[in-house]
């Protein structure tokens, strides 16, 4: 067996997902929408809810000029205070209803969402091979289905949702500060220019903050769940200590990562809040002196603060729920690449059906090199340590136009080191062959080739006369009876371990099967076994 080669190359775990890694924040939302589309319903409820739900902060400014200059001024208008606190009454009751009815449809629609993302990530992940499960922790795994998917909800969430109205009601409270006083609207307007130049600048540096969050966030699943599952070995060799400091350190990192992202967040909401304040004191100043001229009514005045504060508002709340949309985008990222990991082991085009096979094996000139990925720090310091995340920031520092921030994919070196090399055999039906040679030697390899949870690099294997590869992948896994080095004991009951390949088999044949029992498990059928990691 060779020695283990390095190549040298920084190609990042992602590097098989690079249609993921090159796609826009645009194009990923695009993408994410598609989940959506089997839900449009619920999103139109949504939105008719939330149309009806801001009638409120539109019509009450208006109806807060009637009741000043029209009932309260004695103004003959036909108005009367009974009319307008009965209008006020009514849409107040209006919107209350119609926020209990949108959050109660969000809600279903996030909980249907994540249940059908998570299914679909997890039926892509169990068909990719063992090549893709050998060069990941278990728990950076879990990490994409479990956290990244809770994240992705975000998405749709109340607060997210309201953004989208928020938009809206920026257009109608614009128009309705147009009819009360053109130049006074005028004025209050120049805060978008200095929020846009802000909002673009801090929000690129909050998204590579928050993929720093969950890169090391992933580091640190990725290390309890191996360590957990190893406890007994750990505990053996008195290593708890070691292992809590790097933990510590691992902790310590995301939390230097995650209050970096906050600190951002936290300066453009400052900073948008005071350009606000800043914009209202304005307005307030010159709209005072047109009621002292006798150019404005008190009422439009009241009016005109009201619906600035509704172009203002959104603003301000665009930029407090940036970090949850933020992170959110950094979980669809990383769902998006592992979906577009392609399975390297696959069916055929047309693959050919197997019902039965006689067991006539024969490798030809089969080689393979089993290839690992290792972190590398991005810069040149000393002491890198792979358990920690270095903060990501972007290529520029300051941008006119909002940038387009691709993924960067974690940068890793691969390591390659050969199993195989030119092995050729041939076992005949009913014969017995023993593979005998030193661990690492690749004798276990060799038999990952015949269920195919590998595909060899060069070479061929045959069953019956024809290539492995033609077969249905689901058809020849069921003609092998597999009996592995490491025994894994599913949570449940030792028969539903003992019948784990074929749950319709009969009772009877279960107890044949049936392992002796020990103390722990005499009573076969009801015993139960829990697993947490690789045993019982």
């Amino acid at each position: 067996m060779e020695p283990i080669r390095s190549t040298g190359t920084a190609s990042g775990s992602a590097a098989e997902a690079s249609r993921a890694l090159g796609a826009s924040k645009r194009k990923l939302v695009r993408r994410y929408l598609q989940f959506v589309k089997p839900y449009r319903y619920y999103l139109l409820a949504i939105a008719a809810l939330g149309l009806v739900q801001f009638v409120v902060p539109l019509a009450s400014p208006w109806l807060t000029k009637i009741m000043i200059d029209d009932v309260l001024g004695g103004e003959d208008s036909g108005w009367t205070m009974r009319r307008v606190a009965s209008l006020f009454a009514a849409i107040y009751a209006l919107s209350l209803i119609a926020s209990f009815a949108r959050n109660a449809v969000t809600a279903r629609l996030g909980s249907r969402m994540v249940a059908g993302i998570r299914r679909q990530l997890y039926e892509h992940i169990q068909k990719l091979s063992q090549k893709f499960y050998d060069s990941r922790q278990v728990g950076s795994i879990l990490s994409r289905v479990i956290n990244d998917v809770n994240g992705a909800q975000s998405l749709i969430g109340t607060n997210v949702i309201n953004v989208a109205f928020d938009m809206v009601m920026v257009v109608f409270a614009a128009f309705f500060l147009f009819s009360l006083n053109r130049e006074l609207a005028l004025l209050s307007l120049w805060i978008l220019p200095v929020y846009y130049l802000t909002f673009t600048n801090l929000n690129v540096r909050i998204r590579f903050a928050s993929r720093s969050v969950q890169r090391q966030m992933e580091r640190i699943s990725g290390v309890l769940v191996e360590r957990i599952s190893g406890m007994k070995i750990v505990q053996s060799f008195g290593r708890e200590r070691t292992e809590l400091d790097r933990f510590d350190r691992q902790a310590e990192q995301h939390m230097t990562h995650s209050l970096a992202a906050q600190t951002l967040s936290n300066v453009l909401g400052r900073i948008s809040q005071g350009v606000g304040y800043s914009g209202t004191l304005i307005t307030w100043a010159v709209g005072g002196t047109l009621v002292l001229k006798g150019h404005m009514t008190i009422g439009s005045l009241v009016a005109f603060h009201a619906y600035l504060g509704q172009l203002y508002g959104p603003i301000q709340r665009f930029a407090e729920v940036n970090v949850t949309v933020q992170n959110a985008l950094v979980n669809v990222e990383r769902i998006f690449e592992v979906l577009d990991i392609e399975p390297d082991v696959r069916n055929a085009e047309h693959p050919v059906p197997l019902r039965t096979c006689r067991g006539d094996i024969r490798f030809e000139n089969v080689s393979f090199d089993y290839e690992t990925e290792l972190p590398v720090a991005r810069s040149s310091r000393q002491g890198f340590d792979p358990d920690l995340v270095e903060r990501q920031r972007p290529p520029k520092s300051f941008y006119w136009i909002p940038p387009k921030t691709k993924p960067d994919p974690p940068q890793t070196t691969t390591e390659t080191r050969t199993a195989l090399r030119n092995v050729s055999f041939h076992a005949l039906p009913g014969q017995v062959i023993a593979l005998v040679g030193p661990s690492g030697a690749g004798k276990s390899t060799l038999i990952n080739f015949i269920p195919r949870f590998y595909d060899a690099g060069a070479g061929t294997v045959y069953l019956d006369g024809i290539d492995i590869k033609e077969y249905d992948i689901h058809d020849l896994r069921k003609q092998i009876a597999v009996v592995l080095q490491d025994n894994i004991l599913f949570s449940g009951t030792v028969y539903d371990n003992i019948a784990y390949g074929r749950p319709d088999a009969s009772m009877s044949s279960r107890r044949r099967r049936r392992p002796t029992p020990t103390n722990s498990s005499r009573n076969g059928r009801k015993a139960t076994t829990r697993c947490w990691g690789n045993g019982a």
